[in-house]
């Protein structure tokens, strides 16, 4: 039996942006700008950082060659300066990992939250910091971190791995955006075994949205992108739930565990 299917998904996330569109919108750039991203990590804020190390590092390295008198080139020049990179990127690396944890995957669930709330009709903006002021924020965090880590160990025995891990537990952070009290093996589990038989599903699902990314690409350098996160986003948590409605219904967890409505198989 299916329980979902593209076609079904699309419209009534369209059906949902109807009415809700522009606060989406708003909703998605403002935790774009807090690091949250749809990935298994918040690469985004890892790229800011990135830039950010890029500018400093090279105005660094010249302020040394130059207090060095040009003598960088020599080989305790170069080993002065390349220790004070290594430091600066670690730092950096650092800064970004933990901004990435404490403060991007949690806007991730807060994202989910807020898309799943759309769906009921309700438009909240302050559901985005839902995990802060829920009194779960840690176990959010310890959940999140733990799905990251699983996903980042399997990747290191080469990239399909971990990308096949990635969809294993793409379910997790709206499991605890809707129940921030699950512990992290439950969310894991729950989210392993529905997503068992889905995963070539979930990623043709992206793949269907290339032509409105590469039309949003193509519009304004780029910028058209962001136009096109609102509908993604709308259509991924109509898979949530029709993911939940086949947790609940073949018996992998209970109603209680996964925030599950009758009104509505999806």
């Amino acid at each position: 039996m299916g329980y979902w299917d593209r076609i079904t998904l699309k419209t009534r996330a369209k059906a949902v942006l109807k009415n809700t569109y522009w606060m989406t919108f708003l909703a998605l750039l403002i935790i774009s700008f807090l690091g949250a991203n749809s990935n298994p990590s918040s690469s985004m804020s890892i790229s800011a950082a990135s830039g950010i190390f890029s500018g400093v590092v090279s105005g660094m390295g010249t302020a040394i060659t130059r207090g060095l008198g040009g003598s960088a080139s020599t080989a305790g020049g170069i080993a002065i300066v390349s220790s004070i990179v290594f430091v600066v990127y670690a730092i950096v690396i650092l800064f970004a990992t933990a901004i990435s944890i404490f403060v991007g995957n949690v806007m991730q669930v807060g994202k989910c939250r807020y898309m799943t709330m759309c769906r009921y009709g309700e438009v909240d903006l302050g559901q985005l910091f839902f995990s802060f002021r829920n009194g779960q924020y840690w176990n959010t965090v310890k959940v999140m971190f733990f799905r990251d880590l699983q996903v980042f160990l399997w990747s290191l025995l080469f990239i399909i791995p971990g990308i096949i891990k990635a969809f294993e537990y793409w379910m997790v952070p709206y499991i605890i955006a809707e129940n921030p009290n699950i512990s992290k093996e439950r969310a894991l589990e729950i989210s392993s075994r529905t997503t068992n038989g889905e995963k070539w599903n979930i990623f043709v699902l992206g793949l269907s949205f290339i032509g409105w990314h590469l039309l949003g690409t193509f519009a304004g350098c780029g910028i058209g992108n962001v136009f096109v996160t609102p509908y993604v986003e709308a259509t991924y948590a109509e898979l949530y739930g029709a993911l939940r409605y086949k947790a609940v219904m073949t018996g992998l967890c209970s109603r209680d565990e996964i925030g599950y409505e009758l009104f509505s198989p999806y």
